[in-house]
């Protein structure tokens, strides 16, 4: 579920984990699911800043064909 400033962009959100979390979510060790289920909510969207960019598509033909990609 997105939080209100990525749902602008998208109707997921990719996981954001504030760095309390990171033991638990790189434990290779984890069985506890709802402890690691607990990660799994929406970043605070305070937290965060949005800022535009500038699309630029190129061919993928072209790209195949060696063409570099504009800087």
């Amino acid at each position: 579920m997105p939080n209100a400033l990525t749902s602008l962009v998208h109707d997921r959100m990719p996981v954001i984990l504030d760095p309390d979390g990171y033991d638990i979510w790189l434990d290779q060790g984890m069985t506890d699911v709802a402890a690691a289920s607990e990660l799994l909510k929406p970043y605070d969207a305070r937290l965060m800043r949005c800022y535009p960019v500038i699309w630029r598509t190129i061919d993928h033909e072209q790209i195949a064909s060696g063409m570099q990609c504009p800087a």
